[in-house]
């Protein structure tokens, strides 16, 4: 997953400038950290093995530390006063991730994944500054490791598709 990343600073293929605003700063980080958190729990949802090993419980924890390091980084971008509407849009995008991160229930986490794809002006960053300019790259990269995790069963990927398909298959007569 790094590899597809090799900087979250750039929108395509034109490098753009360092975050300038603490909030900028603090939403690079958690770019990084969601890195992290996908590819553990990629990794501890391909394990074939059984989950009563040590290998296993190694994923596990692994897992469970790339989650609260993004929760806490999240937390602390949200605790930051934005300094203009790319800070607020960066904020906004943070407490999506943490309501997705601290979600109970499977449902929840598909139909936050649902409202990011089916409103996307809800997260639209306006003007042609060099902050909107680098909140668009951020949110770009921050949406492309969102759809990875969406993918995830445990927030309500594979699964719930399937899960979807068997509850609107027609009951035969």
């Amino acid at each position: 997953m790094a590899e597809r990343f090799p900087s979250i600073y750039s929108a395509g293929s034109e490098p753009c400038a360092q975050p300038h605003t603490p909030t900028m700063r603090r939403f690079s980080y958690l770019l990084g950290r969601m890195v992290g958190m996908l590819t553990a729990e990629r990794a501890l949802e391909a394990d074939p093995g059984p989950v009563d090993r040590p290998a296993f419980d190694a994923l596990l924890r692994a897992g469970e530390a790339e989650r609260a390091g993004v929760i806490a980084e999240a937390e602390g971008l949200l605790e930051l006063a934005p300094s203009g509407a790319a800070d607020a849009a960066l904020q906004r995008l943070a407490l999506l991730l943490l309501m997705d991160l601290t979600a109970v229930d499977t449902g929840d986490c598909r139909r936050l994944h649902e409202l990011a794809a089916d409103d996307p002006e809800m997260f639209h960053i306006a003007g042609h500054s060099a902050d909107a300019q680098q909140a668009r790259a951020m949110q770009s990269a921050f949406f492309t490791l969102f759809d990875g995790l969406g993918a995830l069963a445990e927030f309500g990927g594979e699964v719930w598709a399937r899960e979807q398909a068997e509850a609107q298959a027609p009951i035969p007569a």
